[in-house]
């Protein structure tokens, strides 16, 4: 049991710790076979709590399971349960896991959880090989170092997927059921229990003692079999009538069609074989909660994204989704922004269909789920009790306040005293209005797609979307940047002293591909130079988190400014001088510029960046969206474009741009 000033949570884990395979079994299908037991027992345990911790009277707000290395021991691996406990709960959270691991031991896991874990993990295989010419340099460099140190086998992706689909059938839930219970022994042996806390709950925290008596007796307690809920039926109870294409066009600089459906909605196809496993989708309109904001109404506004994802659709809870939509690969994600609302999602050839269909049923039946919303109050309760005992929370803050100039929407996340004043029925009202007219709703489409299947699915899930009309622009709710030149400086107490430095500048600037690429230069450039002055030549610091771009769609239909954030954590004493070296390597690039070497660097980097992006298709559809919503195509001249800039094009960007904007500065020190 150990405590710390600046932990904010309670983090209870129970390792049970187990022999690795034997070295001489690391290179054979065995490996295969192992690593395939622990993914799916881990899956199915995990799961387990995904519902139980909506219980009000759960002692936990999240629990998740792994069987990997013992904290960092290689010779010893270790079932392991991690459990975010509420305050106060730590000795009710260790009962809690250890009867379900008590369950799990004497009754096993069900036929429906092991099918369930079983098509995902046989859908990951399936993919990994669907998508093998996409694997990324970086995973290969982890594979090659397990090998080395661990003694890992690296087949082929192709030898991986034949080897791997040839044993997933032959593991049955028997031998699922005996893998787990000769991981989790039937005894007290090799089990090691850590808890960890806020150092102001440390008289209330139980002795190691009392945690280890609590888990003898969850060990020894009597448990029912498990329960395995499962919804029945189809997404869709019904299909909806078709709609229709009216009227269809192309966009030649995409090779792109576009399709004006019966309902006012435009979809932009753009057919590509960059992933023969891959479609992505996108929808967009503009609105946005600008439509409904009110100050009152603002911590709602901010969790609104956050309450939908855990609400029900057409009957269906997120955990029943999870369920049902076992072994498909389907990715969607609705949203309620400042300025627009709309969805993003992807998907295989495979399992399109079922991507439209919940689609369909994310955007036309919204339902509450007051277990699921209640549990996302508690959790931000519990992770925001001790925020105060952290000083990253209250630099944030700080951050936030100070360039969004104190607007209710300001800090992106939650503060402590706006949870009670989340309204699930405002939240609820919004996202029905926003997705209740898609008229002016611009839906992308870019893959493998095959069109006659897409124009049947378009028809019957995007045409049958409400659309009467709605014409709409986002509103002006005042959510702007500061203005001027800001300083705020501050101390306060830390467990581990240090400065935290922050700058932010921000100008106007009109929005074009040119500027768009100056500012990126610019931003790296000064990154560079930051990173060498704080870092390498002083020792001050480790890491600069620096960049510069410019913006869009921040407030109603305010003009695009200028986003450049530096942030930087240095040893404690040397805030005041990072401060004026920030500042007067400002003023030289703009009295002396850069050097052709720096920027010929820089755009080494973003050709090569370039290159990569075009073989992805989420790049055509960012560029098709630029198009569609300013009329600007960003792909036609991008590489002449970077060439033409200059040195004196960065030089001209930090004295016409830069300088005469507004420039915010925070410091906070140890006190």
């Amino acid at each position: 049991v150990a405590t710390d000033p600046e932990q904010t949570q309670t983090v209870v884990r129970l390792f049970y710790k187990h022999a690795d395979l034997a070295p001489e079994l690391m290179p054979t299908t065995a490996f295969i076979r192992n690593d395939y037991l622990k993914s799916v027992v881990a899956s199915m345990f995990s799961a387990r709590f995904d519902d139980l911790k909506k219980d009000p009277d759960a002692p936990f707000t999240n629990v998740r399971a792994a069987d990997r290395d013992f904290m960092i021991s290689k010779t010893r691996q270790a079932f392991q349960i991690t459990a975010i406990t509420k305050s106060g709960m730590a000795m009710r959270s260790v009962m809690a896991v250890e009867r379900e691991v008590n369950r799990a031991l004497r009754y096993g896991f069900t036929e429906g959880e092991y099918r369930r874990a079983m098509a995902n993990y046989r859908n990951s295989v399936n993919k990994l090989y669907l998508e093998r010419e996409k694997y990324p340099n970086s995973r290969y460099a982890r594979d090659f170092v397990r090998a080395f140190i661990d003694g890992e086998p690296i087949p082929s992706i192709e030898q991986y997927h034949e080897l791997a689909m040839e044993l997933i059938p032959t593991v049955t839930l028997n031998d699922v059921n005996a893998y787990f219970r000769s991981v989790v022994t039937n005894n007290d042996r090799n089990v090691v229990l850590v808890t960890y806390a806020p150092e102001k709950d440390a008289a209330t925290l139980p002795s190691a003692a009392d945690l280890e008596a609590a888990y003898k007796l969850a060990r020894k307690a009597d448990v029912e079999p498990y329960v395995d809920r499962v919804k029945d039926g189809e997404l869709l109870a019904a299909l909806p009538q078709q709609g229709t294409i009216v009227a269809e066009d192309v966009m030649p600089d995409f090779g792109a069609k576009v399709w004006t459906l019966s309902n006012g909605m435009h979809v932009y196809l753009k057919h590509t074989d960059l992933n023969p496993n891959e479609i992505i989708l996108a929808g967009t309109s503009p609105g946005g909660l600008s439509q409904n904001y009110t100050d009152a109404d603002a911590p709602t506004f901010k969790a609104i994204n956050n309450i939908m994802a855990v609400s029900a659709f057409g009957g269906f809870t997120q955990d029943d989704l999870k369920k049902t939509l076992a072994g498909k690969d389907v990715k969607l994600r609705t949203f309620v922004s400042r300025t627009e609302e709309g969805f993003q999602g992807s998907t295989t050839p495979k399992d399109v269909e079922t991507e439209f269909q919940l689609l369909y049923l994310k955007l036309t039946a919204p339902e509450r789920d007051d277990r699921a919303f209640e549990q996302l109050l508690v959790t931000n309760r519990e992770r925001l009790a001790n925020q105060d005992s952290d000083p990253k929370f209250e630099f944030a803050d700080s951050l936030f306040a100070g360039v969004f100039n104190h607007h209710p929407l300001a800090a992106e996340k939650l503060q402590r005293h706006e949870v009670d004043r989340v309204n699930y029925d405002v939240a609820l009202n919004c996202y029905r209005d926003r997705f209740a007219d898609l008229s002016d709703m611009n839906v992308f489409i870019v893959g493998n797609f095959d069109e006659k299947q897409m124009r049947a699915l378009v028809c019957q899930y995007l045409a049958t979307l409400p659309g009467a009309g709605r014409k709409e622009q986002p509103r002006d709710i005042n959510y702007r940047l500061f203005k001027g030149n800001v300083v705020n400086e501050w101390t306060r107490t830390m467990e581990n002293p240090q400065d935290k430095v922050y700058f932010f500048w921000t100008n106007q600037w009109d929005y074009n591909l040119r500027n768009t690429l100056v500012a990126k230069i610019a931003g790296q450039i000064f990154h560079d130079r930051f990173l060498k002055m704080i870092r390498e030549e002083r020792g001050w610091t480790y890491h600069v988190d620096s960049h510069c771009s410019l913006v869009t769609d921040i407030n109603g239909n305010d003009a695009p400014v200028i986003y450049f954030p530096l942030n930087v954590t240095v040893t404690a004493g040397n805030a005041p001088a990072t401060r004026q070296l920030i500042r007067a390597e400002i003023d030289n690039v703009a009295q002396n510029g850069v050097t052709p070497d720096e920027l010929n660097s820089v755009k080494q980097y973003l050709r090569k960046v370039h290159n990569e992006d075009i073989e992805d298709n989420s790049y055509w559809m960012v560029q098709m969206n630029n198009t569609v919503k300013r009329g600007l195509n960003f792909d036609k001249d991008y590489l002449a474009t970077l060439e033409a800039i200059t040195p004196d094009d960065i030089r001209l960007f930090v004295t016409n741009v830069i300088l005469p904007g507004s420039r915010l500065e925070l410091q906070m020190t140890p006190r």
